[in-house]
């Protein structure tokens, strides 16, 4: 779970998933109310795992053939991407530029 660079307090599942879908680059800290943000080594691992996922699902599709698996694989993935994220979220005092 992310941790607050400036109060290093230990944020939980639902405040760390609530903030994931914010608009602005920041997410406010609950404990210390001070704005955090995304490293860039997360959001580039964020943004390239569910594109890497999906190219193998469709390779599969066209090497073995449409199944109800692979739709069921194909519309479970991003669900379960979405519920292991908050694992995984880094956080940092400043903005990071991405490249």
């Amino acid at each position: 779970m992310p941790e607050c660079q400036n109060c290093h307090e230990t944020w939980n599942w639902k405040q760390t998933f609530k903030r994931l879908f914010t608009l602005d680059g920041g997410m406010e800290c609950p404990y210390c109310h001070e704005y955090q943000y995304q490293t860039s080594t997360f959001r580039k691992r964020s943004a390239l795992i569910p594109v890497i996922l999906m190219s193998i699902i469709m390779l599969g599709n066209l090497l073995w053939g449409p199944s109800y698996l692979s739709l069921l694989v194909l519309l479970g993935t991003p669900l379960i991407f979405l519920l292991i994220c908050p694992f995984f979220v880094k956080l940092s005092n400043e903005d990071e530029a991405l490249w």
